[in-house]
């Protein structure tokens, strides 16, 4: 039995797991669930891996024409 958002007694159901961010690490979670509504979720602190950049394609490399390259060939 846990205390919803409002404050109020609810039976709830608890699942903990593990994931990780790094592939090597396991760090520790869990959800609680009120019914068939989300309760809370936690999770251990983790580090944030920064977005590595979209690959750029050379010129040629691939079949795609880019819209504005066409739009000025045909002017």
């Amino acid at each position: 039995i846990l205390r919803d958002a409002r404050g109020h007694r609810r039976l709830a159901r608890l699942y903990d797991f593990e994931f990780t961010v790094t592939g090597e690490q396991r760090l520790r979670g869990q959800i609680s669930m009120f019914g068939q509504h989300l309760g809370r979720i936690e999770l251990q602190p983790h580090p944030v891996l920064e977005a590595q950049p979209e690959p750029v394609a050379t010129q040629g490399s691939d079949k795609v024409i880019r819209l504005e390259d066409w739009r000025r060939k045909a002017e």
